[in-house]
């Protein structure tokens, strides 16, 4: 995948979490070196409202594929839940957003 569709796949997935991160997502990480790209959503805490938000990012972000030219044999949102007393493990591929925590 060239870089203009790895910044193309960044802006689209940034765009539909627009608005819809709470203080409850800690990192967000999608791996586009695999098939079916895994996008991985660290809270805090499990939450309903948040696990909504993240079916409304998937959706919208799939919707933004479809307008795009660029192979992709699909995605999967994985959710975990990883309290801020517990560090964030190092997950493959590139982080989306990235809470800013107390050290």
């Amino acid at each position: 995948m060239s870089i203009d569709d790895q910044n193309m796949v960044l802006a689209l997935l940034t765009q539909a979490m627009l608005g819809a991160i709470s203080s409850n997502f800690r990192m967000v990480v999608i791996d586009l070196d695999r098939p079916v790209w895994p996008i991985s959503f660290f809270l805090e805490k499990d939450s309903a409202i948040d696990r909504e938000e993240i079916e409304e990012i998937t959706s919208t972000f799939e919707v933004g594929m479809m307008d795009v030219d660029i192979p992709c044999a699909g995605f999967k949102a994985e959710v975990f839940v990883i309290p801020v007393t517990q560090p964030l493990p190092e997950a493959p591929g590139m982080k989306v957003f990235l809470k800013r925590e107390a050290q």
